[in-house]
């Protein structure tokens, strides 16, 4: 990461680590998995379809219905799932930034005994982290619930066709038929890991790892790059122990042109400060407003804080 030093300052450790952490092993690890899964599952569903289509015209108006269904539910379904994943992101984030924290002031906290309280904040962060994740599960059994119904319904429709075309459908069709339905339930259902809506939820929700990590990889401020295509560093270079650098933002002159320095300054080890004003950043509020203080020579003050 090129990003200049105002972004770490900025950006809890804690949510750098879980772009790196929890995304990345998102990323490398589940959303292939959820894909073949999906491409798998979609495959054996559309095939069945298919099948019990030819044996039993009359399955397509009811297999479309019950697919609207299924499309409503899982639609409903995603919205929130969506946004509970990446709650649940931002929580991780918090929880990793607060152990990171704790074990880097580690030393300080054990030496003002503070470990209870430190304690009971990393629990408080996990129990709300919790949250997140138990609604998750109940979303998930929210959409089982009626996953389940509607295949109930499907296979109900199917055996009620083969009942009513018993006369023009052979007793092998038939058993085709019941089975294939049965396996279109389970994979429409809540009875397996490669089930069709589900996964199409997972991947959509593993997607905002996707998402998290190209925002840090393209649209992060970048600072500038270390070789200029248009001018290339030379294969001696540096050749001689001069930098030349242009277009850079200047401090403050040491030195004002209408206010010459004495020669003998300092004189004294006096300092003087009216009406000082400053910012860590330009876009920032002012963390000094209007500070005024006198330090004679050989007065011992106390700086408290950064």
């Amino acid at each position: 990461m090129y990003a200049p030093m105002s972004f770490f300052e900025t950006t809890p450790l804690g949510r750098i680590m879980n772009r790196f952490a929890k995304d990345i092993d998102t990323v490398d690890n589940l959303i292939g998995d959820s894909l073949r899964t999906l491409t798998a599952t979609a495959s054996s569903i559309i095939g069945a379809i298919i099948l019990i289509s030819i044996i039993i015209p009359y399955f397509l108006a009811v297999a479309f219905v019950i697919i609207v269904c299924y499309a409503y539910a899982a639609y409903f379904y995603r919205a929130s799932a969506r946004e509970l994943k990446h709650l649940d992101a931002i929580l991780r984030s918090s929880l990793y930034s607060h152990f990171s924290e704790s074990l880097s002031g580690l030393t300080t906290i054990r030496a003002y005994g503070e470990l209870d309280r430190f304690l009971a904040e990393n629990v408080e962060l996990v129990d709300v982290e919790n949250r997140a994740y138990w609604l998750t599960v109940v979303n998930q059994r929210w959409l089982g619930m009626r996953l389940d119904f509607l295949g109930v319904l499907l296979t109900l429709a199917v055996a009620l066709l083969t009942v009513g075309t018993r006369f023009t459908i052979s007793p092998g069709q038939t058993g085709v038929v019941l089975s294939y339905i049965l396996t279109v339930q389970q994979s429409f259902g809540w009875m397996s890991f490669g089930l069709m809506v589900r996964q199409v939820a997972e991947v959509e929700n593993n997607m905002n790892a996707v998402e998290r990590v190209v925002h840090y990889a393209k649209e992060l401020e970048q600072e500038a790059p270390h070789e200029i295509e248009d001018s290339p560093a030379a294969s001696n270079w540096p050749s001689r122990g001069n930098v030349v650098m242009k277009d850079l933002e200047q401090e403050a002159p040491h030195e004002i042109e209408d206010s010459p320095v004495p020669s003998n300054w300092p004189s004294e080890g006096k300092v003087v400060m009216k009406d000082i004003v400053m910012r860590y950043r330009p876009e920032l509020p002012p963390v000094l407003k209007g500070l005024s203080m006198s330090i004679s020579p050989g007065e011992k003050i106390g700086v408290v804080g950064r």
